[in-house]
């Protein structure tokens, strides 16, 4: 998951429509993610032009990859408060369908449904899912109220094979969860302490595990925390005390090494998380051993929120956006950090807001996608080469792209 959550809200409301394209974009850009590699060794190709999904002004986006098909969606909402998605159906273009009418100064998450493989988006007060080629719409959040609501993060429990959600209210504050039981959806408060910006995984165990951020507010620190749902909250890192502004605090993405794979029991949670005050980019893993958070800072003069995922050797790949516009990935081989910069930004406006999001198929290939919201407004994908190229012995039900 991406994030701009605390703006004054534009409720601009236009009359539906519903448009399908076909876009082209242009030159991909090649990336070596071999985890046998050295970090020393790690230079991927830069290009100046990213694949296009469309030209749009945008401050949203959010990504994923269905494993079993390898069918790619993004989903992103535009500066007339469309919520749209973009699905590749060829190695030359996007399909872009209307969702529906969306709120551009929130977050949306998407997730493919692990049973008939159709993408499914989380927006403002409402859960969206693709049925055959129309998008049906439950709204989870009614309308009435003064405060609005934010739905951060969504995934699909790889046991019910029913989604979950975890969002806030921008009026008190509290983290809650909306899980699907097949029949209703059930609402839980999962955090009181001004608890926003969640990101949201499934473990191995199936139990559902999220990292999120609290408020600065007066004496009370903004803080950046990992929770196991149904589980003991644990603090990751402190801002300085501050006062009621988000900036002065963090934003957070969550991935899980699934016990067993380095000796573990338990899933390791690994986290990357942007400290807004000090403008830094940071990671930090559980060490079960020593029951404590080991942190390291990254880089710095950030402008955006950072994704992580994990490749087949558990490294974590840390993707965001300088302050300047350009994209980096961090990625630590053997303990060892190595920053290469994968998208250059010919953006000279400090305010021009980006959305980055990522996803790593299981050839170890990285897809990373981020939208602009001024300098011409572009929503863009950025694969590595053969990313999406069917594999050979293609898996079950794989219908191959057109």
């Amino acid at each position: 998951m991406l994030e701009k959550l605390i703006n004054p809200i534009l409720n601009v409301r236009k009359e539906l429509k519903r448009s399908i394209a076909t876009l082209t974009f242009s030159t991909a850009l090649a990336l070596s993610l071999n985890p046998n590699i050295q970090a020393q060794d790690y230079t991927p190709r830069v290009f100046d032009e990213p694949l296009l999904v469309e030209k749009t002004k945008s401050t949203e986006v959010s990504m994923d990859m269905n494993p079993r098909t390898r069918k790619l969606g993004v989903a992103y909402v535009t500066k007339e408060d469309d919520l749209k998605y973009g699905q590749l159906t060829s190695s030359k273009n996007f399909e872009i369908s209307f969702v529906g009418e969306g709120d551009k100064d929130k977050v949306c998450s998407i997730a493919f449904n692990p049973v008939t493989s159709e993408p499914a988006i989380a927006h403002n007060r409402t859960f969206y899912h693709l049925n055959d080629s129309n998008w049906d719409s439950e709204q989870l959040i009614p309308d009435r109220g003064k405060f609005s609501w934010v739905l951060n993060s969504l995934a699909f429990n790889p046991q019910t094979k029913q989604p979950l959600i975890t969002g806030h209210s921008m009026g008190d504050y509290n983290l809650y969860s909306w899980n699907f039981d097949g029949v209703e959806w059930n609402k839980q408060i999962l955090d009181y302490n001004d608890a926003i910006n969640s990101d949201l995984k499934f473990g191995s165990d199936n139990i559902p595990k999220i990292s999120y951020t609290t408020f600065a507010w007066n004496s009370h620190p903004s803080m950046v925390m990992y929770h196991p749902i149904h589980y003991t909250n644990s603090t990751i890192d402190t801002a300085e005390e501050g006062v009621w502004d988000f900036p002065e605090g963090y934003t957070s993405s969550l991935a899980l090494i699934p016990a067993g794979n380095i000796g573990n029991t338990e899933d390791i949670p690994c986290i990357s998380y942007v400290n807004f005050k000090e403008h830094t980019v940071h990671y930090a893993q559980w060490n079960p051993k020593e029951e404590t958070w080991e942190r390291e800072e990254i880089d710095d003069k950030i402008r955006s929120n950072v994704s992580i995922v994990l490749d087949s050797s558990n490294n974590p790949i840390l993707t965001y956006v300088r302050r300047n516009g350009d994209i980096k990935l961090a990625r630590r081989v053997n303990k060892e950090w190595n920053i290469q910069k994968i998208y250059n930004s010919n953006s000279a406006d400090d305010d021009d807001y980006t959305s980055v999001d990522s996803a790593i198929t299981d050839e170890d290939q990285l897809v990373v996608a981020f939208a602009t919201s001024k300098s011409g407004g572009r929503v863009n994908v950025i694969p590595e080469e053969g990313a999406f190229t069917p594999r050979k012995n293609a898996v079950e039900n794989w219908t191959g792209y057109e």
